[in-house]
This record gives structure tokens, C-alpha cells and sequence, in this order.
């Protein structure tokens, strides 16, 4: 999933007031904990990762694959209800959201192993 396609996809469900550049923020800011705390240590991902300027191509990959990249959109409804003060439904969002997390965590630790070893995993 490509930048444009989570945020177009996230506009399509779930219209609001938030600018491309609050979501693209978002996603770099997702991405950057993924990096940091699943892909680096296992070996899945090897370079320093800073994330993504509102600049940034709207074709740029984001790092989670099929079929796990729903989280994005998940990750953007839940962004948008915390902002707007939505406390029931940011609680209810989060909880989708943690599940597709946990399950690409679940695959991560299942396919990866820790840096200083070897790694076998293609995504």
C-alpha cells in the first residue's frame, strides 16, 4: 500500500477535516514505530528509518504488507477520533486497530529473527 492509497482509501470511508499532510504525518508516525521496534530488530528491515515528509511522493510504499496494511486505515479512523474528542469510538477503533497490529507483530516474530541473526524473511 502506497501513501496515496491509504489516505485515499481512509478519505473514501471516513471524510473529515484533517489535511493530507496531518494524515501523511500519521503514517510516518506509525511507520516509524514499526521500524523501530519490529523491523530493524528482526533483521526485516536494515536502514534507519525517519519517516515521511508531507513532500514525499504519494507513490511511496508504506512498510507493511498485505495483508496487514489495513492497519493504516485502521490507524488514520483512530487518529481522527482521538482528535476530535471521540473517546467511544477511538476505544472501539483501537481495538481493531491492536488486532491487525498484534497479528502482523504474531508474523513478524513467527518469520524474522533477531538481527543478530540471520534473516530468511522476504515482504
Amino acid at each position: 500500500m502506497t501513501i496515496k492509497q491509504a489516505t485515499d482509501t481512509f478519505d473514501s470511508r471516513y471524510p473529515c477535516s484533517y489535511t493530507y499532510e496531518d494524515k501523511v504525518r500519521w503514517l510516518s508516525g506509525l511507520d516509524m514505530r514499526i521500524a523501530r521496534e519490529l523491523l530493524i530488530p528482526f533483521g526485516i528491515f536494515d536502514k534507519d528509518f525517519s519517516g515521511y515528509e508531507a513532500s514525499a511522493s504519494p507513490d511511496t510504499p508504506l512498510l507493511v504488507p498485505h495483508p496487514f496494511d489495513e492497519m493504516y486505515i485502521l490507524y488514520l479512523i483512530m487518529q481522527t477520533d482521538l482528535f476530535n474528542g471521540e473517546t467511544q469510538r477511538y476505544n472501539n477503533d483501537i481495538l481493531a486497530f491492536m488486532s491487525v497490529y498484534n497479528d502482523f507483530c504474531a508474523y513478524v516474530s513467527r518469520n524474522g529473527k533477531q538481527k543478530s541473526r540471520s534473516v530468511h524473511v522476504s515482504m
